[in-house]
């Protein structure tokens, strides 16, 4: 994490325009490094149950899918692709952030819904 601040840091002193336009290989860091510490989750939940599996699972397909749909970003500045690209990758966007918020609700259902339903 210290790394992708350095890196952070130096790619916007060495070229301040990227503050002002959209940056792929930002996007492309941070969403990385969520996938694998939503990875490191995973294989710690091989050796002990714990909570929260249903959102990090939805964290870890949303976080990468996400990856390739920002990956094309910079298409909606091409003027032969800005007519359908953009709206393209906001459905697609759009599906997935839904599906992750239908896991987030599954998953508070699951955890703190319940137990309300067993006490009255």
């Amino acid at each position: 994490m210290g790394a992708a601040l350095i890196f952070f840091s130096l790619q916007y002193i060495i070229e301040p325009k990227l503050y002002f336009r959209y940056n792929p290989i930002g996007a492309f860091v941070a969403n990385i490094l969520i996938v694998f510490y939503s990875l490191l989750y995973f294989f710690k939940q091989l050796s002990e149950k714990g909570p929260f599996l249903i959102v990090n699972a939805g964290i870890f397909f949303y976080m990468l899918s996400s990856i390739l749909v920002f990956a094309t970003g910079n298409l909606v500045f091409n003027e032969k692709y800005s007519a359908t690209i953009p709206k393209l990758m906001r459905e697609i966007n759009t599906v997935l952030y839904l599906t992750f918020q239908i896991l987030i609700l599954i998953e508070w259902w699951k955890n703190y819904a319940t137990p309300y339903k067993k006490l009255g």
